[in-house]
């Protein structure tokens, strides 16, 4: 089962391009638009943030803790402290988009700053699924809330004879 890695791998790197090149379209129609980014992974969350920095898109990432209040004070402000593009360069820019944990990112957060909600990969409870749009979709929202779903099917047409055929 060489194969199945490959697919997998094939398949994780695809999502990634897939995310981030809806949000360099959400930027494009919008440079002013606030991004949430939702997985259930570490791992995906940490090759969104190099596909972001590679892209000079603006971000920060809310890990759960302590420092929880200032991801979410940075994500809210207009022109935020120097934030991520390069670790070497330091910019004064907004932050666009906010990296969250499903398990850390849902109950409690009012975050109407942002228009967008994207969820990597699909949710296996749909709770979580509602409590993590409902961050931007609740009464004081001003703007329209749009959720962005990705699901990666990487199956070979060999496999599809396998299994179907």
């Amino acid at each position: 089962m060489v194969h199945l890695r490959q697919h997998v791998t094939i398949a994780f790197i695809y999502e990634v391009e897939a995310v981030t090149r809806r949000i360099l379209w959400i930027k494009s129609s919008d440079p002013r638009a606030k991004v949430l980014v939702f997985s259930s992974w570490n791992d995906v969350l940490d090759v969104l943030e190099h596909a972001l920095n590679a892209n000079e898109i603006t971000y920060i990432r809310m890990k759960g803790g302590r420092k929880s209040h200032v991801a979410i004070s940075e994500f809210r402000a207009q022109n935020s402290s120097p934030k991520r593009t390069d670790r070497h360069q330091q910019e004064t820019k907004s932050v666009q988009v906010l990296l969250l944990l499903i398990q850390h990112g849902v109950n409690g957060l009012n975050l109407l700053e942002a228009q967008h909600v994207v969820l990597v990969e699909p949710l296996l409870n749909p709770a979580d699924e509602a409590q993590a749009v409902s961050r931007v979709h609740r009464i004081g929202q001003e703007k329209r809330t749009l959720v962005h779903r990705f699901i990666v099917c990487s199956f070979s047409f060999s496999f599809f004879l396998f299994f179907f055929c």
